[in-house]
């Protein structure tokens, strides 16, 4: 779904209706960047880790490690570290 962004304005500025699809997605996006980003600050690489497999699993097969490395706030290396632990596969030297 797209929309030209003049005529999205325009909307919004005509009707009600579309001014209150436009907040009530902007809060959307907003508690999800607000959630996302105290997770930073509050779970470590693997809570983060795990809160993504609940979240996006359906996206697992379809994302770069690296760029699920990069959303997670982690190292492409930390992940693989954080994965092969959750598999059981550490080697312990």
């Amino acid at each position: 779904l797209s929309i030209n962004f003049n005529s999205y304005i325009n909307n919004i500025n005509k009707s009600k209706t579309w001014c209150t699809i436009a907040r009530k997605y902007t809060e959307k996006i907003y508690f999800e960047k607000e959630k996302r980003e105290s997770g930073f600050l509050k779970e470590n690489g693997s809570e983060r880790y795990a809160n993504f497999l609940n979240e996006y699993k359906h996206l697992i097969d379809r994302i770069s490690i690296k760029d699920i490395a990069s959303f997670l706030g982690l190292t492409p290396v930390s992940l693989s570290r954080i994965r092969n632990k959750k598999q059981g596969k550490i080697n312990k030297c």
